[in-house]
């Protein structure tokens, strides 16, 4: 069995600069050509640190943890109808199948070698940066991913998403199909979160509205209104998208929460759902059912795909290696806040 002094012999250094260079000791001043030398000539030599040797041991002995990796802060998670009930399905399906002990990991915690220790996988939502989970799988690939739409996706890992592009269509193709061509946009950045931070990364339903309104030939109808997605923003975007002067005939919204901002800021302008403007948006959140009119919404099924994630898991930990991508469907689900009941009684 190769030792510390067998690298340090070949590395022409001390047993101690050996040991902690290979234990990550951040306090060591030495240079990386020699840092490198020493993890390079390690390898060759088939060491493995304690933690390494231990994992090995125990890989097969499974402890019932999985950790959560997330984005968001508790209480924006709490707050938002989307992510929520990701959430409350993967936590469900967890007791469902006796995994009690959650931990739950969010960026940008700094993730320590301790951290990720005895966890027997990590299912991980939302645009999180490939390289959090190569940091997570570096000696674990039990990792499922649940709500990516990013543009590092790997092969690598499971995945857990629907379709952006048919979804989108979906909405759009139900206006147009109501007589609609002059069709506005307000949506939200998306972005993607790293150990470094975020940056904003591609916004699907944004693109494929494009898409679709240059395919159909209606450029010169194109309005997009970007903010956060959120009431308040989807108010403030309608109050804009008012003063300036160029009302579409109907809104397609990134959200259900900006669709009620957005019809708050209608109302105010005493313009009426759908007779005035059809609005049609995008979740299906439990709040647009009740509303007046009712939101015409595209529902995503947010709590399943919590729920098959951790069936994914749980076959990754019985020893499935081979990567898989479940694409759900969604609905749309058609109320009156798009006008299509006001087209059938003419």
């Amino acid at each position: 069995m190769t030792t510390i002094r067998d690298i340090a012999k070949n590395a022409k250094v001390s047993s101690s600069t050996v040991s902690r260079v290979l234990n990550k000791d951040s306090t060591l001043s030495v240079s990386e050509e020699t840092k490198s030398k020493i993890i390079m000539i390690a390898d060759e030599l088939g060491y493995q640190t304690m933690r390494k040797r231990k994992y090995k041991e125990q890989k097969n002995k499974h402890t019932g943890k999985v950790a959560i990796v997330s984005f968001q802060t508790q209480l924006e998670e709490q707050n938002d109808p989307y992510f929520l009930p990701l959430r409350q399905g993967i936590e469900e399906e967890l007791a469902a199948n006796g995994f009690h002990d959650i931990q739950t990991i969010r960026l940008p915690q700094v993730f320590t070698e301790t951290s990720v220790d005895n966890i027997d996988g990590f299912v991980v939502m939302g645009n999180i940066h490939i390289d959090v989970l190569r940091k997570l799988g570096a000696e674990n690939n039990n990792i499922v991913y649940v709500n990516y739409s990013g543009s590092s996706q790997t092969q690598e890992f499971d995945f857990v998403h629907f379709d952006f592009n048919k979804a989108t269509r979906q909405a759009l193709m139900h206006l147009a199909s109501l007589g609609h061509n002059d069709i506005g946009f307000i949506g939200g950045a998306e972005h993607e979160y790293s150990l470094l931070g975020s940056r904003e990364c591609l916004e699907q339903r944004r693109e494929v509205y494009k898409d679709f309104m240059k395919e159909k030939g209606l450029t010169e109808y194109i309005q997009i209104y970007s903010g956060y997605f959120s009431m308040a923003d989807g108010y403030r975007l309608m109050k804009k998208m008012i003063s300036d002067g160029r009302m579409p005939e109907a809104l397609f919204a990134a959200s259900d929460s900006m669709a009620i901002g957005a019809i708050r800021a209608l109302r105010e302008m005493s313009l009426r759902i759908p007779e005035d403007i059809a609005v049609v948006s995008f979740n299906d959140v439990e709040t647009s059912a009740y509303m007046t009119p009712a939101l015409t919404t595209v529902k995503v099924h947010k709590k399943e795909m919590g729920k098959r994630s951790v069936q994914l898991l749980l076959e990754r930990v019985k020893g499935r290696n081979i990567p898989l991508t479940i694409t759900y469907p969604t609905e749309l689900i058609v109320r009156e806040s798009c006008g299509h009941h006001i087209k059938k009684a003419k």
